[in-house]
């Protein structure tokens, strides 16, 4: 099952507009679409971004915003919310409807920080299982340490009602594989487990 994120949002939008942006080399989209089309091998711009898409098409046509079981919710980072039209927007409120959000909508809280969502109480009863910020931020915030340093713990963090499983691995070299055992649901009929 595969999980949308921003940097499948980015990598898409990089093949839509056709350039590169600074951003895409930070982040290491620019890099992303060289090597996928090809470019090495002479293609053009244009031709490196019609390859690079046919060969993740089948990719991104399988990836969903969330995938939920009867106790858990996976997300890349987190549900979407929406504004308090009390404070303009500035402040954000749990959705109900989370599950009928829009793609846009989804794409937002694809680059939220986790921690801060759930600290502001903005999650439904189920665990959310979510990447996308590195778990020594939970182990910084609730140890002490630091994020990054000599003594950062990058292992899964589990706290109640979440889980962050997201490693660090550029900077960890590392990846964190977690086993949940859990039932699905029966209207789950969007996915197909071979």
């Amino acid at each position: 099952i595969l999980i949308r994120g921003n940097h499948e949002i980015l990598f898409k939008e990089l093949c839509e507009r056709g350039y590169f942006c600074a951003h895409d080399y930070c982040n290491g989209t620019a890099l992303t679409l060289l090597e996928l089309g090809e470019a090495k091998k002479g293609y053009t711009f244009d031709e490196s971004i019609r390859i690079a898409k046919a060969k993740t098409k089948l990719f991104y046509n399988s990836m969903i915003n969330y995938f939920e079981t009867e106790n858990y919710i996976f997300v890349h980072s987190w549900i979407p919310t929406k504004p308090d039209k009390r404070d303009y927007g500035f402040t954000r409120l749990f959705k109900e409807d989370w599950r009928e959000a829009t793609d846009e909508e989804w794409n937002k809280a694809m680059w939220s920080n986790p921690f801060q969502m759930f600290y502001q109480g903005l999650n439904p009863t189920k665990t959310i299982v979510f990447g996308h910020y590195h778990c020594s931020t939970g182990w910084a915030y609730t140890e002490g340490i630091s994020e990054f340093g000599e003594d950062a713990i990058f292992d899964p963090f589990v706290s109640t009602n979440f889980i962050a499983i997201d490693a660090c691995t550029v900077h960890s070299k590392k990846v964190n594989v977690i086993v949940i055992e859990d039932n699905f649901l029966t209207n789950e009929s969007d996915v197909v487990l071979d």
